[in-house]
This record gives C-alpha cells, sequence and structure tokens, in this order.
C-alpha cells in the first residue's frame, strides 16, 4: 500500500515550473489541510514550491495544495519516503496520519509505479479529464541485489521439521527468489521491476498533471543493499538472491519465516524447545530490583491478588476524585481528556478498575499493580519517575488489619533494615481513612502508607461498600533491602533445646496510645522475650479501648521458670504504666 496524494497545481501551489523536496528552514511554518499552522525546523522533509513549502512529506499536505472545485490541473505524486524521516517529521508536526503509519513501516520505491498508473488509468475510464505522457522519474536510490547464504540444515533446526533440501529450493523459487549453488542448477527470475515513480499530464477540457517525485534526498531514501548475513558454521555453498520488491528480507530467520508460511504452519510438528540447566548469575542495582519485585507478586498473588496493567496517563477528573489536588505533569498532545495527564500515584488507577468491576457486578475482588508514577521536577523539562507497589482490595470482608497483614507478610519475605519497618498512624493522607492509616517507615524514611480508603473518595468513584489499599515506594525498599544485603550472609540458628512460655496480655489505655507504641515497651522491657503479637481489639468506650497481645519467652541456655516468666510480664507492665497503659481487670 503505496500513499498516493493529489495535488492542485496552478496559481494555487507553483510559483515557478518546478516542484522541489528538501528540507524545511528553521522558523518556517505551514497552515496544513485541517486548519492547523504548525512551525518547521530543518530536520523535517517537505514538498515546496520555489517560493514556500506545500507539504510536509509523507505526512499532510498544505492547505492549498488539496482539490477543490475550481482545480483544472492536478499532479499525482507516488512517493516513497524514509521511514525514520516520515516518523520525525510527524512526531514533530503532533500528526499522525494514515500516510505517515504507511512510511514509517517502510515501502519499496520500486512499488510507486503501480498504483500510479492504476489512477491515470481511473482518470481515463472515468473521464475525469486527459492524462499527458510526459515521465518524471527521480530516482535517488540504487537497487542493488541482496544475496544470502542459505543453510537449509539450520533452517530445520530453526523450525522444529524436517523439510527437505530440493522443497525449501522450489517454495523460495515459488516465491521469486533466485537460489543459486548446492541442487540450485535452475533459478527463476526475480520478477523485480526497475523502473520508478512517474507520469505527468496536461489536458484540454479538465486538464489533469500526473507526476511523481521521490519525496526524499539521497540520503532519506537511500535503500541498504545489504543486510545483516549470517555466518553459516559448515561452510554451505548454496545462497539466496532476494527479490528486488522484498526489502523484508535480512538474513537466515527471514528466509526460515518465508518457508514455514508456505509448506504449513500445520505442518510444523509441536515439540518442546531445548532448554539448558544451569545457575542464572545476576548482580548490581537491577537485579535487586528484579528479586524485590518478584517477591512482591509472589506474596501478593499468593494471597489471592491479580496484577493489573493501567495506563501511566489519566484524566485531571481522576487525580481530583483521589484527593491529589498538586501540579500535574501534561501531555502536549494527548488523545483525549482522559489522558491528558500523568499520573502522580498508581493507586488512583486501582481503584477506577475497582470501580470498573463494580459497575459490571463483580463486588468483591484484589488488584495490584507495580508501575511508574510521574512527578513535576521543578522547572526541568522531564518529570521524576517513581516505581511503586500499589494494590487495592474491595468487598465486604475486606478491613485494615487484612491489607496491613498482606504488607506485614510482604515485609516478612522483602526484609527491610537491620530491625525491620515500622506503623505509625496517619490521619493527613486525603486518600484513606483518617482513623484507619498508616505509614510504612523503615529508618526514619517513609516507604508507602496503607490503610482504609477514605468514604468520601469511595463516593467519588462510585464504590459501594469498603476498599482498603497501600501504595509504597519501589526505591525505598530496594535501598534498605540492598542494606540488609550487605551487613552478611543469610544466617542460620539451631532449633531451640528448651521450651517456650507463653503469657497473654490484656492492655486497657485511651483511644490515642496505638498499638505500635505499646509493642516497641514490650520489645525494649521483654527479657527473654522470643516474640510479641497483637491479637484482638475490643472498645471500652468514653474514649478508652482494650488491646490483647500474646508473649513468648523462651531462654537460650536453659528452661524459664515461672517466676523467670512472670518477673518479666512484671518489668513489662511497670514500663506501660508508665504511659497509661494498665493490665485489665
Amino acid at each position: 500500500g503505496l500513499h498516493l496524494h493529489g495535488f492542485q497545481d496552478g496559481h494555487h501551489i507553483t510559483c515557478g515550473d518546478s516542484i522541489v523536496v528538501r528540507s524545511a528552514k528553521d522558523f518556517e511554518s505551514i497552515t496544513l489541510l485541517d486548519g492547523n499552522t504548525v512551525r518547521l525546523d530543518g530536520d523535517m522533509l517537505v514538498i515546496a514550491d520555489a517560493k514556500s513549502p506545500v507539504a510536509i512529506a509523507g505526512v499532510m499536505g498544505g492547505e492549498y495544495s488539496g482539490i477543490m472545485d475550481d482545480t483544472l490541473d492536478v499532479v499525482f505524486e507516488a512517493a516513497c519516503f524514509d521511514g525514520v524521516s516520515t516518523r520525525l517529521s510527524a512526531k514533530k508536526a503532533g500528526r499522525r496520519t494514515d500516510a505517515s503509519a504507511r512510511f514509517e513501516k517502510g515501502l519499496n520505491p520500486l512499488n510507486a509505479l503501480e498504483p500510479l498508473i492504476r489512477a491515470l488509468d481511473l482518470v481515463k475510464k472515468l473521464d475525469c479529464g486527459d492524462v499527458c505522457a510526459d515521465i518524471i522519474d527521480v530516482r535517488n536510490f540504487a537497487p542493488a541485489p541482496v544475496t544470502l547464504p542459505l543453510d537449509c540444515e539450520r533452517i530445520r533446526r530453526y523450525l522444529g521439521a524436517d523439510i527437505p533440501d530440493t522443497e525449501q529450493f522450489a517454495i523460495l523459487r515459488r516465491l521469486g527468489f533466485v537460489v543459486n549453488g548446492g541442487d540450485a542448477n535452475t533459478t527463476a527470475k526475480s520478477g523485480a521491476t526497475t523502473t520508478d515513480n512517474a507520469t505527468t499530464a496536461s489536458g484540454t477540457h479538465d486538464q489533469i498533471a500526473c507526476g511523481a517525485t521521490t519525496g526524499a534526498n539521497a540520503d532519506d531514501n537511500a535503500i541498504a543493499a545489504s543486510g545483516t548475513h549470517d555466518q553459516i558454521a559448515c561452510g554451505a555453498t548454496t545462497t539466496v538472491t532476494v527479490p528486488q520488491t522484498r526489502i523484508d528480507i535480512h538474513n537466515t530467520y527471514d528466509l526460515a519465516e518465508e518457508i514455514a508460511r508456505i509448506y504449513g504452519y500445520n505442518n510444523i510438528p509441536s515439540t518442546l524447545p531445548r532448554v539448558q540447566h544451569g545457575r542464572i548469575r545476576s548482580g548490581g542495582a537491577n537485579a535487586l530490583r528484579e528479586r524485590v519485585k518478584s517477591g512482591i507478586i509472589d506474596v501478593l498473588t499468593g494471597d489471592g491478588f491479580y496484577e493489573a496493567l493501567t495506563y501511566g496517563f489519566t484524566s485531571e477528573k481522576l487525580l481530583t476524585k483521589a484527593g491529589y489536588n498538586g501540579e500535574r505533569v501534561r501531555i502536549l498532545n494527548p488523545f483525549g481528556e482522559d489522558t491528558a495527564v500523568m499520573r502522580v500515584a498508581v493507586l488512583p488507577s486501582l481503584l477506577a478498575a475497582a470501580a470498573s468491576n463494580i459497575a459490571d457486578k463483580n463486588n468483591e475482588g484484589r488488584l495490584f499493580e507495580i508501575g511508574r508514577a510521574y512527578l513535576p521536577d521543578g522547572g526541568n523539562a522531564l518529570p521524576l519517575e517513581s516505581e511503586r507497589a500499589a494494590a487495592v482490595s474491595f468487598g465486604k470482608d475486606c478491613d485494615f488489619y487484612d491489607i496491613k497483614g498482606t504488607v506485614e507478610e510482604l515485609f516478612a519475605a522483602i526484609p527491610c533494615g537491620e530491625h525491620g519497618v515500622t506503623y505509625a498512624a496517619c490521619s493527613d493522607n486525603p486518600l484513606y481513612h483518617p482513623g484507619r492509616c498508616a505509614a510504612v517507615s523503615c529508618c526514619d524514611a517513609v516507604l508507602g502508607y496503607v490503610g482504609e480508603i477514605h468514604p468520601r473518595i469511595l463516593e467519588r468513584f462510585g464504590i459501594r461498600g469498603k476498599a482498603c489499599g497501600f501504595e509504597l515506594l519501589l526505591d525505598g525498599i530496594c535501598e534498605h533491602a540492598e542494606g540488609l544485603a550487605k551487613l552478611s550472609k543469610l544466617k542460620v540458628r539451631p532449633l531451640p533445646r528448651y521450651p517456650a512460655v507463653t503469657r497473654d496480655l490484656s492492655l486497657v489505655c485511651d483511644n490515642a496510645v496505638t498499638c505500635g507504641e505499646i509493642l516497641d515497651v514490650i520489645r525494649a522491657k521483654g527479657k527473654n522475650l522470643e516474640s510479641a503479637e497483637f491479637f484482638d481489639l475490643y472498645d471500652l468506650g468514653e474514649g478508652r479501648k482494650s488491646l490483647s497481645f500474646k508473649l513468648t519467652l523462651r531462654k537460650a541456655d536453659g528452661t524459664l521458670t515461672d517466676n523467670d516468666a512472670d518477673s518479666a510480664v512484671k518489668r513489662v507492665l511497670n514500663a506501660l504504666s508508665q504511659k497509661g497503659v494498665e493490665l485489665r481487670q
């Protein structure tokens, strides 16, 4: 599919007797067919008359280049533009058209003549005008035959099919390839045409000028005659000459694909790929990050979360609904209002996905994503990119302790810091419920937040019931996980030889006292303490609550007596009493 373009000739666009294909001049501008004016620069290719540009090559024509009701003379252009040059021009102009999409993929200049002849034939058949016999052929490339080595055994190994040499030769000949050497004594013509681009016309009543130029300079429109040639280790002498019309054939793998296509994919037996076993060696920051991400995925999928993939660009409306009212990174040429800005957090995208599920009657679910957020970086043109792990759980059974338990399990699989992570109550994050949110920290650095989503936010998203979530900074996790990895290698210890003693404590305190504060005191003052776990909460009313903890005590060098355990518990209670925490009677 070569793109054909029609220009109206005459005083509307041409000043002088020539149409020139050249690089644009800096600060030139052109008004396109869609009415928008685009500023040009020297990296953009244009089609111009003697005075000014009339089209951006391979992208879109100028305002006055289109065919109008009073048009008498028409120029047909069948050009082939360099894909890289076209993509660059389309990107700078902010226009991706059907023409640019075709040229970006790379087209064969030898195919330019056929669509032009077809257009001229239709002009004559429909009696639209008179076609001139003049031919304008500007060829800025030198077609040269491309010869590739043909290793039939290698192709058999690559495809996993026992295709005889003679059948491979026959298939390639049927496709217009010339097979030389080996058993290939008979060659076939490649069938490639050497004519190129163009025709012009002049007429009598509605005079139509039909012409074509290769709308690129020699550097932009050159076709490399040599590809990446595979080296044949077996010393095979068989070679293949590629038809000039097949600019997509560069190496042995391309030949194998052509053979497989004609041989029939259904005739290729299903076989398992060969796998060489061995240790995978990796190191460095990227390896650590991949291990952390893999650990996060393992934990979350094990907890029943499904991985989601959402766009990095989103809408102003969605970020505002989630309570983010600061500056955003805006997209210069967005697809629409829903993709006008880059997201500043990942969790709002998951909330939108949860709302979509609920709208489809899927009222319960768990989603997570490891993605990037984009934050404005002052006056810098490029934003700060922050990779994050976020998750949302929605439905009647989700609560704060459930989602916090998931985060605790995550950091049990990925230890951070020498003393692990801590959780502190947080009431100033607008996305979360002020009484059911915790800041996750390690070594005094905040890694993220976990909690129940604020009811006001849920109402804005149209989420019925409750939803909980978290969002953690991957850079922070990797930083502290890396620090732990540098301390020492994995350590092991023998199983305990002596029995443990457990004590359950039900404590009464004000609502302002957090569970984390009590655990910190227990761990600091508990002698022979092996572990301390919170397991129950009861609201006593009047601003008071009851918290229950399970303490496990054990001595490493002997049996712990009841007196030893009671003494350790008494020491803990004395320390807690200084914070207004008492044993429940």
